[in-house]
Order: structure tokens, then C-alpha cells, then sequence
């Protein structure tokens, strides 16, 4: 179905559509840009992979759960709060009416499996950002931990806030400070020897980092306010296991 803007820009209908995008004014199409991302729902993007069959033949679920990888290792490290700067903090949606709103595939029974999931995970903005956290980055990782057995590390960014991103400026810092040295290294490990266990800078701290695969350990980066490292294992929590579960049996509805 063809829509119409407000600006009233029509290339639906011609038999040539890219062409016609490309003839378009610079201007009217940034106007448009801008109000098709002002029109979606916060924190989301309003262009995303879709699958055509052809180009993307499968959802990513079902590709990681055959097997079908494109590399061998894998480090995987998400931030504690994941969903927050990509929810509204002043949301007045409870838990049922924000997973339809992220989910509009969703039915009433995938909305009330939600619902069960995250309904004691405090007020309804701390559900929304968990659900936003857990069903985009952190389940998804998971579902990837397992494709790759034991081959697969987990880690997860601590420091507070610990947003989706406020983990950059460890990555690329100039110091080499306790907590840089262990959380850089720990990547560049992988990268040059296939292990982060692999100690090639003098310094570093990080505790023996076992695969996730094995009793589901974690290497938890976290600092003090003072700034003093605290680097420890941790084993991945069985709620938030059970949670990610039903993320994967949604994932028909959810295009994941």
C-alpha cells in the first residue's frame, strides 16, 4: 500500500521507484527521513533487515540454532543496562501495552507470556527497560553463547551506569590503568590467540576466564567510586535465563 506524507511525496506508484527517490529533492526526502523516525516508537529504528527470502533467507534465530556460523570464537560483552537510554523514563505504558508496542506482531498470548516474565521486575519504566534490554541485546547473546559452546566467553560491563555504549571509552583509553589494561586485553587476547585467558600485557587482573558453556560463568568489570578495579566470575542468573527462553519462543513474532 502506498502512504501518503504530509508533504504529500508520492514514488509508489512509478514503475522505476529508486529512480524516482533519486530525482527527489535532497530537502524533501530529509524532511521525510525526519518524520518517519519522529513518527516510530521511542528508541526504535524505523529501517531495519527485514527477510526477503532471497537476500536474508531466515531469521537469525533460526540460523545460530543450526549451527550456521561464520566464524569460531566468540567474546560477548553486553553492559548491565542495556534498555535504558532506548525507553522513555517518563513512559506511562505498562508492561502489556509497551511489548505490543515494541512487538506489533505480537498476539494476546506472546503479550501475556511478557506479561508473566517481567509483571515483578518493579514499576512499569524498569519493565520496559528491562524488556528493551533483554529481548534486543542481552537474550540475543545468549542465543549466540550457545551456537558456539565452548568456544564462547561472556562478559558483562558493570560500571555504573552500565548504558548501552558507556562501556566505549574502555575500550580505545590511553592509560593503562588496572581495570583498562585487564578489560581491553581480555578482547585483543581473542583476537591474537583465540582466548582471553591469554596474558600478553603485564598487569592484568582479570581472574581464569572459563567458556560460557560451563556452568554459565561470567567475568564481571566493575570499578569502585574510587575507581579501584573489581573484576570477578559470576554465574549468568537462572531467571534471566528463563526470561531470555521466552524471547526465544517469540522469536517467530518478535523477527528475531
Amino acid at each position: 500500500m502506498e502512504r501518503t506524507n504530509t508533504l504529500n511525496y508520492r514514488c509508489g506508484s512509478n514503475s522505476d521507484t529508486l529512480s524516482c527517490l533519486r530525482a527527489a529533492d535532497v530537502n524533501t526526502l530529509q524532511t521525510l527521513n525526519t518524520n518517519i523516525n519522529l513518527n516510530g516508537f521511542y528508541g526504535t529504528y524505523t529501517f531495519v533487515p527485514v527477510v526477503d527470502g532471497t537476500f536474508i533467507v531466515e531469521r537469525p534465530t533460526v540460523t545460530i540454532s543450526k549451527g550456521r556460523l561464520n566464524c569460531d570464537y566468540l567474546l560477548a560483552v553486553t553492559n548491565a543496562n542495556e534498555g535504558y537510554i532506548f525507553v522513555s523514563q517518563i513512559t506511562k505504558l505498562d508492561v502489556a501495552d509497551y511489548v505490543s508496542e515494541l512487538f506489533p506482531n505480537f498476539g494476546p498470548a506472546q503479550v501475556a507470556g511478557a506479561v508473566m516474565m517481567y509483571q515483578d521486575q518493579g514499576n512499569n519504566v524498569n519493565q520496559a527497560n528491562l524488556v528493551m534490554g533483554e529481548s534486543i541485546f542481552i537474550c540475543p547473546t545468549y542465543h549466540l553463547l550457545e551456537g558456539f559452546g565452548g568456544q564462547a566467553w561472556k562478559g558483562e560491563f558493570s560500571v555504573p551506569p552500565a548504558r548501552h555504549g558507556y562501556d566505549m571509552q574502555y575500550y580505545f583509553a590511553s592509560d593503562n590503568s588496572p581495570f583498562i589494561t585487564a578489560f581491553s586485553n581480555s578482547f585483543m587476547a581473542v583476537v591474537m590467540y583465540n582466548d582471553p585467558n591469554y596474558r600478553y600485557t603485564s598487569g592484568d587482573i582479570t581472574p581464569p576466564w572459563m567458556s560460557w558453556l560451563y556452568r554459565g560463568t561470567e567475568m564481571i568489570f566493575n570499578q569502585t567510586s574510587s575507581g579501584v578495579p573489581h573484576i570477578y566470575t559470576s554465574k549468568t542468573d537462572s531467571a534471566l535465563l528463563e526470561r531470555c527462553a521466552y524471547w526465544r519462543n517469540v522469536s517467530a513474532y518478535s523477527a528475531q
